[in-house]
């Protein structure tokens, strides 16, 4: 069932029965050791798992590790700030604003789950990118009397995750 090599092949079998009572056989639960002597590492533009993990434990395969040092981010696509989900932050400027007007255009766009503002002139909007685009958010924007100054992501490069030291060897 797993590769040989796999951290999951040397768990014990375990067997349940189904709602239809059938026998199931999985594999243990694999609980995430807790990792001590802990690096950081700042993520950049351009940074996977698979990379860190060469280059932290000269073996890309070990990319999990990583992960299981960050239970806070829940999906390895997160951890780079590559999820079709994502939060922008648009600094905008308008002649008179009309705050409730902006908001209620942007969430009822086909993608956007949030639009809330963010500051004296600054509108977080959290979509899926598969939906929608930025320069789209922008002329939903410019239609409400609004000009996108700047647009800027809120994910995770420039800060940093946990890096746990090479102890498998």
């Amino acid at each position: 069932m797993f590769a040989r090599i796999s951290r999951y092949q040397a768990l014990e079998d375990v067997a349940t029965t189904g709602a239809d009572g059938r026998r199931l056989s999985a594999k243990a639960l694999r609980v995430a050791a807790t990792a001590t002597g802990r690096y950081q590492h700042t993520i950049t533009e351009g940074d996977r798992l698979d990379g860190l993990a060469a280059h932290y434990y000269r073996q890309p395969r070990n990319w999990w590790r990583i992960c299981d040092a960050n239970p806070e981010i829940l999906s390895p696509q997160e951890l780079l700030g590559a999820e079709p989900v994502v939060t922008y932050r648009f600094e905008v400027t308008a002649a008179s604003p009309q705050w409730p007007n902006l908001l209620r255009a942007l969430t009822g766009m086909v993608g956007v789950t949030q639009a809330v503002l963010d500051g004296a002139a600054t509108v977080q909007v959290t979509f899926n990118r598969l939906n929608v685009t930025v320069p789209a958010l922008a002329a939903a924007m410019q239609a409400q009397g609004f000009t996108a100054v700047a647009a800027k992501q809120s994910g995770r490069t420039g800060k940093q995750i946990v890096i746990p030291p090479d102890v498998l060897g």
